[in-house]
């Protein structure tokens, strides 16, 4: 019982905003809003990884994807900012023991697309424009890379 009701308050600050953009609201269903806001990603231009392939988000480490990351803050092609979701991903807490999983140690492999992608889900459905934003551009960002221009 106490487990439910921590899980209650510990969201409770995410409600619903006031005065929400029109593009959150309304009687659209929540997958076509969730399709339009994919589409409508500012497209970034496609680049190529250090040795000239396209980088693969569907299937990467955690460690794969924080050293791109970090080169892509390196080399100036992303922003802190833009960083931000990215780094995100990056974490893994242990559900036995509550504490952060070494990403070194960590051989999983990932799929960042879909993680970004149920992420957007999750701002769209709290409502939560910045967030949702941020997550847009780190999937555009995401495409450029894997040669598919906006999804």
């Amino acid at each position: 019982m106490t487990i439910e009701s921590v899980a209650r308050t510990q969201y409770a600050h995410q409600s619903a905003k006031a005065g929400a953009s029109t593009a959150y609201a309304g009687s659209s269903s929540f997958a076509a809003i969730l399709s339009a806001k994919t589409a409508q990603s500012d497209p970034v231009d496609p680049v190529t990884s250090q040795d000239g392939g396209r980088v693969d988000f569907t299937g990467m480490t955690r460690q794969e994807l924080f050293d791109w990351m970090n080169e892509q803050l390196r080399t100036g092609k992303m922003t802190f900012e833009e960083s931000t979701p990215f780094l995100a991903m990056t974490v893994r807490i242990s559900e036995s023991t509550g504490q952060a999983v070494d990403m070194a140690t960590d051989d999983t492999r990932y799929n960042f697309m879909e993680k970004a992608r149920s992420g957007l889900e999750g701002a769209l459905w709290r409502n939560d424009k910045e967030q949702a934003e941020r997550l847009e551009r780190a999937i555009a960002i995401m495409n450029s890379y894997t040669g598919r221009g906006v999804a």
